[in-house]
């Protein structure tokens, strides 16, 4: 369902059309050809007839789409009452044909038809509050720009130092493993051993790599009770608290008795805690080279929504990477609340023509939305696919519902069920300008207790 538009872009019905074509004067448009154009001169009040104006304003070097009008909509009714400078430029999408009324004729055919002039007034305050909130929509994203770049720059550097040195410890780690055995080898082997070691006994007796078994939690803790009692038995200091490590480790008594039969008694006991030490220190290690390299992934993915650094011209994006990294933006929303996050992309669907950091405040919003919706737990379901020459988007929720009598309102600017100062009512009129008046697709919402979805339609050409 898209937006009621009645109030933004309301239509004139077939009277107060004749009362507007016997006053005006009737123009025809080529596709392409200009209306009115930003900072001219005055505009006058334009009604179309057929085909379709396509109003634009430039922002920050760019044509921003406000508005396009169909059959028996009009514009240019604010610049035309205010008496300022056309603060925006309408061409023709199509082949049309407009009525265009002077001031003195606007006056003339409101006073013989009220009920234009009260519709008139009603769309200007209603297009006032929509392009108040596309200003501020368009300040916070410059604003959160800004702090995404400066955050990004500050976080990716010690990051990456960060995994460096991670890295480089594990490294260290080998050695002085190798090291001390080596230091340590009469008390270890006893000193009448005739082994004069050629560094494979060191070898032997260090942690090899290997790949850890993943275990279910009651297999995991019945590991970890076995080990503890075989560790006491041969000495090892604190073995409950080594126990769950050297499992984490994938070791168990098989694999710890060979190294203890080439050891002499005296030194088992510390050999073993002085094992389960190392074996910490590697799982430190693992554990913060992992923490670094998602904070690398994150700032990765923090650059790529906001596209910074990239220009403002039209390009060819990703829908799935754009989702992907919304995904990582908000994923922590979605695990504090357990909330299950399902996927299914179409990969016969191709790039779309758009503007990525746009589209990602698209997917960001409903997700947002869908997050808040749901309680504790619930699912929320991201599809995709190509259908004819556009790409769909769904994101689907499991949670109660949007009330019918307020759908049709969603979309409007300012309108939330939010508490106070939980929302702005400008997330989903943000939506639908990306959607429709950026990318000239559509937008569709189905709500019904326990299912709601949200439908995107981009044109592929």
């Amino acid at each position: 369902m898209d937006r009621d538009a009645s109030v933004l872009f309301p239509t004139l019905d077939a009277e107060q059309i004749r009362c507007v074509r016997e006053v005006g004067e009737a123009r025809a448009l080529e596709p392409g050809d200009t209306l009115f154009a930003e900072g001219g001169e005055t505009a006058d009040f334009f009604v179309v007839l057929d085909g379709k104006i396509r109003v634009t304003q430039r922002v920050a070097g760019e044509d921003q789409v406000l508005a396009v009008h169909g059959p028996a909509e009009f514009t240019g009714a604010a610049d035309l009452l205010t008496g300022a400078a056309a603060s925006a430029t309408g061409r023709a999408v199509e082949a049309t044909r407009v009525v265009r009324l002077d001031p003195e004729q606007l006056r003339r055919v409101i006073a013989e038809c009220p009920e234009l002039g009260r519709l008139i007034l009603r769309a200007m305050a209603a297009r006032t509050n929509t392009e108040y909130a596309f200003a501020l929509q368009k300040e916070k994203m410059a604003a959160l720009g800004k702090l995404s770049a400066g955050l990004a720059h500050e976080l990716n550097n010690p990051a990456a130092a960060a995994r460096r040195s991670a890295l480089g410890l594990d490294e260290i780690l080998d050695q002085v493993e190798e090291l001390t055995v080596a230091l340590a080898r009469p008390a270890l082997l006893g000193a009448e051993s005739g082994d004069q070691g050629n560094g494979s006994t060191e070898r032997a007796l260090c942690l090899a790599p290997r790949e850890t078994p993943r275990l279910g939690a009651l297999e995991r803790s019945d590991r970890e009770d076995e080990l503890a009692e075989w560790l006491e038995e041969h000495g090892a200091a604190d073995p409950w608290c080594h126990a769950p490590i050297l499992v984490d480790l994938g070791l168990g008594p098989d694999d710890l008795a060979p190294r203890l039969e080439t050891l002499c008694p005296e030194a088992r006991g510390p050999y073993l805690s002085w094992l389960a030490k190392i074996a910490e220190a590697r799982s430190l290690t693992r554990d913060l080279a992992e923490a670094t390299s998602r904070m690398s992934s994150l700032v990765q993915a923090m650059k790529s929504y906001s596209h910074m650094d990239q220009s403002r011209a039209k390009d060819a994006v990703d829908l799935h990477q754009g989702l992907d990294n919304t995904l990582v933006i908000l994923g922590h929303k979605a695990r504090r609340k357990s909330i299950a996050i399902e996927t299914e992309w179409s990969h016969a669907l191709e790039h779309v023509p758009g503007w990525a950091g746009e589209l990602n405040q698209v997917w960001t919003n409903l997700l947002d939305n869908a997050i808040q919706a749901l309680g504790d737990g619930g699912t929320i379901r991201l599809e995709s696919e190509r259908e004819n020459d556009h790409a769909i988007v769904r994101v689907i929720d499991d949670g109660p519902g949007i009330p019918r009598e307020i759908q049709g309102r969603i979309f409007e600017p300012f309108f939330t069920t939010k508490d106070v100062g939980q929302g702005t009512g400008l997330g989903l009129d943000a939506v639908h300008r990306i959607v429709v008046d950026r990318h000239n697709g559509t937008i569709r919402v189905d709500s019904e207790p326990g299912r709601t979805s949200f439908e995107v339609h981009l044109p592929l050409s």
